[in-house]
C-alpha cells in the first residue's frame, strides 16, 4: 500500500450465521465497500476483523476478494488484531471455526496486531480459564471500537451480554479506553463513528427471521441522520483530498517529500531507523511537503490579492481627480477587482488556505509521533492534540490514528527495538529534533521580528505621510480655495497605502508568529538541556518524560496556531 491514509473499518457481527443468508450478506457487504470507494476514491480502506468464525471471517474474505479483484481499483488490506500474543496459547488463537481457514486468512493479513494480557489475566489461565478468554475477547472488541472509523455489524438488533455484538456498537457510539489510548478528562467529548448495520438472523433455534438489509446507526443523538451524514462524510472527504494531494507524482513535490524527510533525519541517519519508524517519517514528509505547496498558493493569493485592488485603487483615484477623460482606468478599476474576486474565488474552492493549515496541523502531529515512537512511548498524538477543537478538525485526529495503525505501533519488534537501542534513539531525538528546531525557533523568530519591526515601521511611514500630505492640502486649499487634485489622490493613496498595510500584516501574523517562535525558544532551550543530561547519565526514564511533556507543550502551541490561522482566511481587501 503506498503511503496514503486509510479509512479503518472494523468488523463485529454473530458467529452463527445462516447458510441461506450468506449471498445476501456478502451482497451487503460489497455495498459498502463499493460506494464508499465511489465516494473517496483516492482513499484506501484497512479492515480490522480478529477473524472469529461467522461475520469476521466472512467480511475478510469478501476484503480479500476485493483485494485480488481489478475492477475494484480502491486498495484494500486485512489487518488481523488476535485477542492475545500467539505464544501465550497458540491452540486457541484461532479462538472459534476451522483452524485451516483462519491461517489461510491469517496468512494473507497485512498486518497482524497482537492484543496483550489484560490486567489481571495470565498466559497460564489462558488454556483452561473460559473467563479470562471472555476479558481477552472484550479486548479485541475494545481495540476494534476504538481504531475503526466505520464499524460494520452484522447484527440481529438483539442485546447481548459483555463483549458480544451490540457490546461493539455502544463502544463505536460512545467510546472507549482500549490499549493504547489515553484516558478522556471529565469535559472531553468520546470520538466515535458511524455503524452500518447489517440485519442478519442467527442461525439459532427459535431465533427471529428477516429480511437482510442496510441501516446507518449515527452516535450522536444531537444531530440528525441528514446531520450526521454530512459531518462523516466532511471528515472522509478531508481523507480524500489529502490522499490526493500527497498522491502527486510531480518531480517538484517528490524532491520536497525526499528534502522534508532529511530536515526530520539526515539521509544518512535514516538506515538507523526501524522499518516502522520509516514509514511514519514517509508520512510526515508527504504531508510536510503537501502543506508547503499550499503555503506557497496561499502566500501568493494573499499578496495578489492586495496588489489588485491597491493597483486598482490607483486607477480609480487617477480618473476621478485628474485623467477624468481616461475611462480606460475605469475599466481597469472594474477589471482587476472582477480578477480579484475570481481569485478568491478559485482559492477558496480549492481550499488553500485550510489545506495548508490542515495539512500543516497533520505534518506536526506526525513529527511529534516519530519522535515519540523513536523514544518507545506507547501514546497516540490524537489522544493529545486539538482536544478542544471538536468537529471541523476531527478528521486530523482521525487522520494520525490510522497513521499509527499502518505503520505497526507498538508491536512487540518495535518495542524490542526501541530498548536495544536507547542510546542511539534519545542521541537522533536530541540532535535532529530538540536541537534542529531550537536552532530554527533562534533563527525564526529573529526573522520574524525583524520583518514584523519593517511592516510597523512602513505603516507609521505611511500614515504618517498620508496626514502630512492632507495638512499641505489643507493649506494650499486656505491659500488658493481650490482644491488641489494631485495632492487629493496621494492623500487617498498613502491613506488607503496605510490600511491595506496594516491589514496585510495582521493576516500574515508577522507579530503573532515572532512571539511564538521566541516561546518555543524558550520551550526547547530548556529542553535541549535537560535531555543531553539524562542522556550523558543514562537515565532514559527521565528522558522519554521530557520528550513526551515537550511533545505535548509543542502539540498545543501548534493547536493555538492552527485556531487562530483559521481565522485569518485570505479575502478580498476593502478598495478604499
Amino acid at each position: 500500500m503506498s503511503q496514503r491514509i486509510p479509512l479503518i473499518v472494523g468488523v463485529t457481527g454473530h458467529r452463527c450465521l445462516c447458510e441461506q443468508d450468506l449471498p445476501a450478506l456478502r451482497q451487503q457487504v460489497r455495498r459498502v465497500f463499493v460506494e464508499l470507494h465511489a465516494r473517496y476514491p483516492q482513499t484506501p480502506f484497512v479492515l480490522l476483523s480478529p477473524l472469529a468464525a461467522g461475520a469476521d471471517r466472512l467480511v475478510a474474505k469478501l476484503v480479500l476478494e476485493l483485494a485480488a479483484d481489478k475492477n475494484f481499483q480502491a486498495e484494500i488490506q486485512l489487518v488481523v488484531p488476535l485477542p492475545w500474543p500467539r505464544d501465550v496459547c497458540e491452540a486457541l488463537v484461532h479462538r472459534t471455526g476451522e483452524r485451516e481457514e483462519f491461517d489461510r486468512l491469517l496468512d494473507q493479513a497485512a498486518q497482524v496486531i497482537e492484543i496483550p494480557l489484560a490486567d489481571g489475566v495470565n498466559a497460564e489461565e489462558i488454556s483452561h480459564n473460559q473467563k479470562s478468554r471472555a476479558t481477552q475477547y472484550q479486548e479485541v472488541g475494545r481495540y476494534i471500537s476504538r481504531h475503526s472509523q466505520i464499524l460494520i455489524a452484522l447484527w440481529d438488533g438483539v442485546c447481548e451480554p459483555a463483549g458480544g455484538t451490540a457490546r461493539v456498537i455502544q463502544w463505536q457510539h460512545q467510546g472507549v479506553i482500549a490499549p493504547f489510548a489515553a484516558s478522556n478528562k471529565a469535559l472531553d467529548e468520546t470520538e466515535c463513528g458511524p455503524v452500518y448495520h447489517i440485519t442478519t438472523p442467527r442461525d439459532e433455534p427459535g431465533a427471529n427471521r428477516f429480511t437482510v438489509e442496510l441501516k446507518n446507526l449515527y452516535p450522536d443523538e444531537r444531530r440528525n441522520d441528514k446531520e450526521n451524514e454530512e459531518y462523516y462524510h466532511n471528515m472522509w472527504s478531508w481523507f480524500d483530498r489529502f490522499n490526493a494531494d500527497i498522491s502527486s507524482t510531480s518531480k517538484t513535490f517528490t524532491t520536497q517529500v525526499a528534502t522534508s524527510k532529511s530536515w526530520v533525519i539526515p539521509e544518512d541517519g535514516q538506515p538507523k531507523l526501524y522499518e516502522n519508524h520509516l514509514g511514519l517519517l514517509n508520512l510526515y514528509a508527504s504531508a510536510d511537503a503537501a502543506a508547503l505547496k499550499y503555503q506557497t498558493r496561499n502566500n501568493r493569493v494573499l499578496c495578489g490579492l492586495f496588489l489588485l485592488v491597491g493597483v486598482a485603487v490607483i486607477c480609480f483615484e487617477l480618473y476621478t481627480h485628474l485623467l477624468t477623460n481616461t475611462w480606460g482606468l475605469l475599466v481597469a478599476y472594474i477589471g482587476l477587482l472582477m480578477l480579484g474576486g475570481v481569485v478568491y474565488r478559485v482559492a477558496h474552492r480549492q481550499k488553500c488556505h485550510d489545506k495548508f493549515v490542515d495539512y500543516r496541523a497533520i505534518a506536526e502531529a506526525l513529527r511529534v509521533q516519530f519522535f515519540w515512537r523513536l523514544a518507545g512511548l506507547p501514546h497516540t498524538v490524537s489522544d493529545h492534540y486539538l482536544r478542544t477543537m471538536r468537529s471541523e478538525l476531527d478528521w486530523i485526529r482521525q487522520a494520525v490514528r490510522s497513521c499509527q495503525l499502518i505503520t505497526h505501533a507498538h508491536s512487540r519488534a518495535e518495542r524490542q527495538f526501541a530498548k536495544e537501542h536507547q542510546t542511539q534513539s534519545f542521541e537522533l531525538i536530541q540532535k535532529h529534533w530538540v536541537q534542529d528546531q531550537l536552532n530554527y525557533f533562534v533563527k525564526s523568530a529573529g526573522k520574524k521580528q525583524k520583518t514584523a519591526h519593517r511592516w510597523e515601521l512602513a505603516i507609521k511611514l505611511l500614515y504618517s505621510t498620508a496626514t502630512m500630505l492632507a495638512v499641505v492640502m489643507l493649506f494650499v486649499h486656505w491659500k488658493t480655495h481650490h482644491m488641489n487634485h494631485i495632492l487629493a489622490v496621494l492623500v487617498f493613496i498613502a491613506a488607503a497605502g496605510t490600511a491595506m498595510l496594516n491589514d496585510f500584516s495582521e493576516k500574515s501574523a508577522f507579530a503573532v508568529l515572532a512571539r511564538r517562535y521566541e516561546w518555543m525558544r524558550s520551550l526547547f532551550t530548556t529542553a535541549n538541556k535537560r535531555l543531553v543530561d539524562f542522556i550523558e547519565s543514562n537515565n532514559y526514564d527521565q528522558a522519554a518524560e521530557l520528550v513526551q511533556l515537550l511533545g505535548e507543550d509543542a502539540l498545543i502551541e501548534n493547536a493555538d496556531w492552527v485556531i487562530q490561522s483559521r481565522d485569518r482566511q485570505p479575502e478580498v481587501p476593502p478598495p478604499g
